[in-house]
């Protein structure tokens, strides 16, 4: 459903505000709904938004300022065509920044804010209107089924609320992210969460948790917006480090939904998400941040992520909060500044063979400007906007970076520029699935035209921490394709194992069109894909983003046979393709993970022929 939340100036208290396309007019028409849409919409156009900017752009990252460095520089930090900022809320007495560490089991002596408060009730109405409070989920150590520490959770998003409201910002900036490894609060492979349960259990009670948190924040702060660095669009696509997501090529969910959740590094947000919106009233909005944009380098991408964030994201959240998320998320972009500067962070640049770093920028905020709902934030690490923080700064002797000016000039006419930019993207710019999903265009009609064999035969295995690998000798096959020794019903067993590996190489050449295909099964706890990477003639591994390609199963039941297909073009400067089988997050031995019949095909166009 294309339902878009657009910006709601701080004055108005009005629900929503939604843009309607032809399309989802008729849809909500057959639902029953239109009239009530119609009115709301009616409603806010009488709103006036004359002061708000097209587009926000917002800045947030390790030099975020406190309230008090708000509060002082505020006017210069607007001369430069920002509208908001993400704020610490600094605390009298340490640490500094407990808000940070917001999502900590332990019981906390009296944290007080007067300083803060101060300088939030010193700005004048409106200031604040396009800024919000850092609350972060860390350290993550606070058990799903463990009341107490739950409570006092619940009580420090509450504070949290209570400032942003006296403050009158927008609302709380949430950074779902671990900070302090191996703890991670929304993954149920990491302790405490692993021992208390399946992950049905941990999903019902990160719901519960969900619901508490929201009722202690509207209670405080009912027209809040929950804006997030990321809610569902970590799940809309498969991620190699985040985990796979629970939604099919189809828009349906998996017939393996709580699999990819239970593998997934952040498998329970869904739950707590569907919690907050239960208990929401129609007074607050969220936004998802799509953090995963810091890495696309097209406007098809970029419009792309924002459609999965509506269509797709909507399937992750269970049934019954749907029609809200529909009318209450919203969809922001991201730049991170840093990466577009070589000499910052050399080894993640953006594009590092385009020479005019200053028209990359400009590009990459059309893009986010284009494919989001009226917000942009800008993510910096080694610059600052701000002036020097002085007095005001988070803690004594914190790291001040130069200014971004500095760092990057022109960049600020590119953010002037930008904040005022219209929509104007064509529908067309829609990509496809192919495009995104890195498989060739026209896979379907493409066919295995032959099978390359394995350079040396021999298995190459890792375990890392734990676990046991086993593997049999390669299978070989006679010319008509049959199995003429080693008929076993799998090649490779992996049990117990934390992170382990096991690889075939195959000689290749640069611009080849191959499959890469192996079929696994399992039983008890684990995570399985397919890598595909390659060597150079040096035997090194290609370093350069992007040539690494991966797969998790397909949609089926764990304890089946699913097939993992992977296609690639081989690129410049590879010499062999390493196909590695990626086992992680098993716990026993009793875990157990079967691959059989690993195969590199080259691959045709129906029709065409290979010389």
């Amino acid at each position: 459903m294309n339902l878009r939340c657009l910006p709601l100036p701080s004055a108005a208290r009005v629900p929503l505000i939604v843009q309607l396309s032809l399309a989802t007019r008729v849809s909500l028409a057959t639902r029953g709904i239109l009239g009530c849409l119609v009115s709301m919409v009616a409603i806010a156009c009488s709103i006036s938004q004359a002061d708000e900017p097209p587009t926000r752009i917002i800045t947030t990252g390790w030099n975020a300022p406190t309230a008090q460095q708000f509060q002082r520089d505020w006017g210069l930090f607007q001369e430069q065509s920002f509208t908001g900022a993400v704020i610490h809320a600094r605390a009298d007495q340490a640490p500094p920044d407990p808000l940070k560490s917001a999502h900590s089991k332990d019981v906390w002596g009296e944290v007080s804010f007067s300083e803060t408060e101060a300088s939030l009730a010193a700005m004048s109405d409106g200031k604040a209107s396009g800024s919000y409070l850092l609350l972060s989920a860390n350290p993550g150590d606070a058990d799903w089924l463990d009341d107490e520490a739950w409570g006092r959770i619940v009580a420090r998003w509450r504070q949290a609320a209570r400032l942003t409201k006296h403050g009158k910002l927008r609302g709380i900036a949430f950074d779902p992210e671990p900070y302090h490894s191996p703890l991670a609060q929304f993954d149920a492979d990491v302790e405490p969460h692993a021992s208390a349960g399946s992950i049905q259990t941990l999903q019902e009670a990160a719901r519960r948790r969900g619901r508490e948190v929201m009722q202690a924040v509207v209670e405080e702060f009912p027209e809040i917006e929950l804006f997030s660095y990321f809610w569902m669009s970590y799940f809309v696509r498969d991620h190699r480090y985040r985990g796979p997501s629970p939604i099919d090529l189809g828009g349906k969910r998996r017939a393996d939904f709580d699999w990819c959740l239970a593998g997934h590094r952040y498998g329970l947000l869904p739950a707590f998400l569907t919690g907050l919106l239960e208990a929401a009233p129609a007074t607050t909005r969220f936004v998802d941040g799509c953090e995963y944009a810091y890495w696309l380098t097209e406007a098809a991408q970029f419009n792309r992520l924002a459609s999965d964030v509506r269509e797709r994201g909507r399937m992750v959240v269970d049934e019954a909060v749907r029609e809200k998320y529909d009318r209450q998320m919203s969809v922001a972009m991201p730049v991170f500044v840093d990466i577009m500067v070589p000499e910052l962070i050399p080894q993640w640049t953006l594009n590092p063979n385009v020479p005019d770093r200053l028209g990359l920028f400009q590009k990459q905020l059309s893009f986010a400007v284009q494919a989001s709902d009226g917000l942009v934030w800008l993510y910096s690490e080694r610059g600052r906007w701000w002036p020097e923080p002085r007095e005001t700064q988070l803690w004594h002797n914190k790291d001040v970076y130069p200014h971004w000016d500095e760092l990057f000039p022109g960049c600020l006419d590119v953010i002037r520029q930008a904040q005022s930019m219209g929509k104007v993207v064509p529908p067309s710019s829609i990509a496809s699935e192919a495009t995104l999903s890195g498989r060739p265009a026209n896979e379907d009609a493409m066919e295995c035209v032959a099978e390359i064999t394995a350079e040396d035969g021999e298995w190459q295995t890792d375990v890392s921490t734990r676990g046991r690998v086993e593997v049999t000798p390669l299978r070989q096959r006679n010319a008509t394709g049959n199995t003429t020794e080693n008929v076993t019903e799998k090649d490779v067993e992996i049990r117990g194992a934390k992170e382990a590996t096991a690889g075939l190489a195959y000689a290749v050449v640069s611009g080849q069109r191959l499959r890469v295909a192996v079929q696994a099964r399992q039983s008890g706890r684990g995570l399985c894909k397919l890598v595909v990477r390659y060597r150079d003639s040096s035997g090194e591994f290609l370093a350069q983003r992007g040539v690494e390609s991966y797969a998790y199963p397909e949609s089926q039941l764990p304890t089946r046979w699913r097939s993992i297909v992977v296609d690639v073009v081989v690129p410049e400067g590879a010499r062999s393709l390493v196909a590695t089988l990626q086992v992680s997050r098993q716990h026993l031995l009793e875990d157990r993970i079967e691959f059989r019949e690993l195969t590199c095909s080259r691959l045709a166009p129906e029709g065409s022929s290979l010389e």
